[in-house]
């Protein structure tokens, strides 16, 4: 029987919302679905300012769709938001004219130096290339094999932490506290993947840095998990029979368990 409660553990997770933004979501999330009646709709928001909104088939036509639309449309006009359905499902030559409905909206609602101030805060830096492993090439490979080049995340090495952290950590571990290492993380707000630093190495096998890209890809390409009786479901059945479906998930899986140690003393 293996252990209810091991002593390290190895975490790849999504970034929840909190409980107040996941409340203007699902509002919005309803707002959008009246004026969708009969389809489906899955709804990320976003601080990505560069893109305010895009929408992708999740189905044949646009019987379910997947919008992405900056958190500025929470307190978006009904207006706005039937310019931003026609844009979403009418015929091409009409939706320039809704458009500028929503730019006109986007405008007001983000000025210029809010624009200025939110890209200099939010921007991360992005350093795909490390020492052993490059992400971008990675992360192009599963996105064509796995995803149909439909995904639009970012991809980067997260930072080391730093040596006093480092030294905590350690101080825990060797007193038979409990350790672990996030190998990755998935933001919903920004659209990021973030892998750890510990994997970018020649020792670990490109096979599991792919893994845990992959595992933070469908994170990426599945909705944002809402609360169910107060609780949040980051891993329902359908993403782990999903992540198994990935042809090195054993191998890698196995490789990481057997390599924990080694990994937490790079940490």
């Amino acid at each position: 029987m293996p252990d209810e409660n091991p002593p390290e553990q190895l975490e790849l997770f999504a970034e929840p919302a909190e409980p107040a933004a996941e409340e203007g979501r699902s509002r919005l999330l309803s707002r959008l679905q009246a004026l969708l009646p009969g389809r489906t709709v899955e709804l990320t928001l976003t601080d990505n300012l560069q893109r305010i909104a895009s929408v992708r088939p999740i189905a044949d036509g646009l019987s379910a769709i997947a919008l992405r639309l900056d958190r500025s449309f929470l307190r978006a006009p009904d207006e706005v938001l039937s310019a931003l359905i026609r844009w979403v499902t009418g015929r091409a030559r009409d939706r320039r004219r809704h458009l500028n409905t929503i730019r006109q909206f986007f405008t007001q609602a983000r000025p210029a130096p809010e624009r200025r101030t939110q890209a200099l805060k939010r921007a991360p830096r992005l350093i795909a290339q490390g020492e052993a492993h490059d992400l971008d090439a990675i992360y192009g490979e599963l996105s064509r094999e796995h995803f149909d080049n439909r995904l639009d995340a970012s991809i980067t090495w997260g930072r080391r932490p730093a040596a006093a952290a480092r030294t905590r950590s350690l101080g825990k571990t060797l007193r038979g506290g409990r350790s672990s290492i996030r190998l990755g993380s998935y933001s919903y707000a920004s659209n990021l993947i973030r892998i750890h630093p510990a994997l970018d190495h020649s020792q670990v096998p490109r096979y599991v840095v792919a893994a845990v890209v992959f595992h933070e890809m469908l994170h990426a390409s599945m909705p944002q998990p809402t609360p169910c009786r107060g609780r949040r479901s980051l891993h329902p059945p359908e993403f782990y029979q999903a992540e198994q479906s990935f042809p090195a998930y054993q191998a890698a899986s196995l490789w990481l368990e057997q390599n924990l140690d080694w990994l937490l003393k790079r940490c």
